[in-house]
């Protein structure tokens, strides 16, 4: 009957009791964070230097130091472009929706910025891609006329 007892608290107390809450920073042996409600600052033994955060007027970001998330941002949609179907296996298909006669260029990065498929087309062709033997994640696809450009996330499943 005790062993009953000792039971019923030990899982009364597992119940109750709150786990640790893991959030997004370095794993370093010592190191310190300091934070208000615009800026983090963060310092891990082997990082002398605070990171800091400036946002260029392109939109790029830089850090300093050991924490260097990436950062991609959609900017900006001059062109208007037609994706299907998505999300997708890796093969999918894109085509300008305007009336303009200019060539265009499109690039697809994946999420470290590495370009996996690039190419140039009239601006009256339908585009078939085929990403062959990628990971099923986000890729965002850039198309590019004269100064113009948008980007679009491409999302790839199975």
């Amino acid at each position: 009957m005790l062993k009953h007892y000792k039971l019923i608290i030990l899982l009364f107390i597992s119940l109750c009791s709150h786990a640790q809450q893991i959030v997004r920073s370095t794993i370093g042996s010592m190191g310190s964070s300091a934070s208000n409600e615009n800026v983090l600052i963060q310092q891990t033994v082997g990082q002398p230097a605070l990171t800091s955060f400036e946002k260029n007027d392109d939109g790029s970001a830089i850090r300093q130091g050991f924490h260097q998330p990436y950062l991609i941002e959609i900017i900006k949609k001059d062109i208007d472009v037609s994706i299907y179907p998505n999300p997708n296996n890796g093969e999918f298909f894109f085509e300008i929706l305007d009336e303009s006669t200019v060539p265009f260029q499109f690039q697809i990065f994946d999420q470290n910025g590495k370009i996996l498929h690039e190419g140039k087309a009239n601006s009256k062709e339908k585009q078939q891609v085929l990403l062959k033997h990628v990971a099923q994640s986000i890729y965002f696809l850039l198309v590019q006329q004269g100064k113009q450009q948008s980007s679009f996330k491409i999302n790839v499943v199975y």
